[in-house]
């Protein structure tokens, strides 16, 4: 980032620093307000789902919650926002917009990254409680491996189509891989019951 405001600003390397507050501020506003939003969505799913099953009074086991509505429904508006983001920072640093429009998307950017974190975080450490170590060196690691490899590539893409192009072509390849959080909120459901029934046959066995 701090290479494209040089070439394209003329900043000094002070000023590259300070385009680098936008980015940190959305990620601590991301840290303070995205845990509040998924803790108070999670109790109305909550209180939806017990209403629901009280006025039966009918008993359900845990498995039979809808966790993934409860974790991940918030992702889709996190991750086009994101999306959104990284389109208006590619654009307005090849036409070389007013600096301002490009601080701002780093803004977006910083809260919308730490958001997704934190909603996929808090997810697999919901379904993977007894292993939740595990869980959380699992996603650190992905990341690492996929930034790691996003760097390699991205310099050298930005050379041969441009900035606007590189950073769309980002955005596309984030959009596309919802299909990921999708396909947990379709299945996994369902993955989640036959495993509780697998535990308890065996638990039965022994």
């Amino acid at each position: 980032m701090s290479s494209l405001f040089t070439n394209q600003y003329g900043l000094s390397e002070i000023q590259n620093g300070l385009t680098f507050i936008a980015n940190g501020v959305g990620s601590l506003v991301g840290t303070l307000i995205t845990g509040k939003i998924l803790d108070a969505d999670y109790r109305k799913v909550k209180a939806e789902y017990q209403s629901l099953f009280d006025a039966e009074g009918s008993r359900r086991s845990s498995s039979e919650f809808p966790l993934e509505k409860a974790r991940l429904r918030l992702v889709p508006i996190f991750a086009c926002l994101q999306c959104l983001s990284l389109i208006l920072f590619g654009w307005t640093i090849q036409y070389k917009v007013h600096i301002a429009v490009p601080v701002i998307s780093t803004f977006i950017t910083g809260w919308t990254v730490v958001s997704m974190q934190s909603i996929i975080m808090t997810y697999l450490v919901d379904i993977f409680h007894e292993r939740s170590a595990a869980a959380s060196a699992s996603i650190n690691l992905a990341r690492c491996l996929f930034a790691a490899g996003g760097t390699s590539f991205v310099m050298p893409m930005i050379n041969d189509v441009g900035v606007g192009v590189t950073f769309t072509i980002c955005a596309a390849v984030q959009f596309v891989s919802l299909v990921g959080p999708f396909i947990q909120w379709r299945f996994a459901g369902g993955w989640r019951k036959e495993a509780e029934a697998k535990k308890r046959i065996a638990e039965v066995d022994d």
